[in-house]
C-alpha cells in the first residue's frame, strides 16, 4: 500500500487553494491517494443544491463501492480458494477503507451538509447476497467477476466526477483514486483471464 501522508496533504492543499481562489477545477493529482483514518460524515453544499444532489448521487456509488469492497473481502477471507484471490480480496479492503475515509474527509467542510452513505448501494448489496450464498465451487469465479464489474462501473464514475463534479474538493478525489482503480481493474482482469486458461 503507498504512503498516504504526501498525497493527502497535497489533496487538502489544492483543496483549500481552489477554494480559496473561487476556483471551480482543481488540477489533477494522480494516483496514490490513501488516508489512514476517518473524517467527518458530511457533504459540503456550497455550491447550491444541484451540486448537492450530483455530490449525494457520486458518494452513494463510490462510496458504496467502498463499503461492498470491504464486506466482500471478509466474505472472502473465509470462502475463496485460491490464494491470488484471498491476497487481492485482502488488498481491496485496505484500499477501499482508505478510499472511503479520503472520500469522507473531501465531503467534510463548513455550511449545509448531508450524510455521506453508510452502506452499500442496493445493486452492490444484492452482488455481495450473492456472493455470501455463493457454493464453495463457484465462489472464486463469482468474486472476480463481480471485481472486474464494480472496478469497471466505479472507475467510469470516478472519471465522469473527476471530470464535471461540482463539489471542488470530492472532485480532486476523484482525480486521485482513478490511476489506482485503473490499476486494480488490471489486476483483477490478469486474474480472470488466468482462470479463463485453466
Amino acid at each position: 500500500m503507498r504512503n498516504p501522508a504526501p498525497c493527502l496533504g497535497l489533496c487538502l492543499c489544492l483543496w483549500a487553494a481552489a477554494s480559496l481562489a473561487g476556483c471551480d477545477r482543481p488540477p489533477p493529482l494522480g494516483g496514490g491517494l490513501r488516508p489512514d483514518g476517518g473524517g467527518a460524515k458530511s457533504l459540503s453544499l456550497g455550491d447550491g443544491a444541484s451540486a448537492s444532489l450530483a455530490a449525494q448521487d457520486f458518494l452513494a456509488k463510490a462510496v458504496g463501492a467502498d463499503l461492498y469492497q470491504i464486506e466482500a473481502a471478509k466474505v472472502a477471507a473465509l470462502k475463496a480458494r485460491s490464494s491470488d484471490i484471498k491476497a487481492f480480496a485482502k488488498a481491496m479492503s485496505e484500499e477501499h477503507a482508505s478510499s472511503r475515509a479520503l472520500l469522507n474527509y473531501a465531503a467534510s467542510g463548513p455550511g449545509p451538509s448531508a450524510p455521506v452513505p453508510t452502506k452499500p448501494t442496493e445493486q452492490q448489496q444484492s452482488m455481495l447476497h450473492l456472493l455470501n450464498r455463493e457454493k464453495p465451487k463457484d465462489f472464486d469465479r463469482t468474486f472476480i467477476e463481480q471485481q472486474v464489474q464494480i472496478h469497471q462501473e466505479t472507475l467510469a464514475l470516478v472519471d465522469a466526477y473527476a471530470k464535471s463534479g461540482q463539489v471542488a474538493s470530492i472532485r480532486a478525489v476523484a482525480h486521485g483514486l482513478a490511476p489506482d482503480l485503473r490499476q486494480d481493474l488490471d489486476k483483477a482482469q490478469a486474474i480472470e483471464n488466468a482462470m479463463d486458461k485453466r
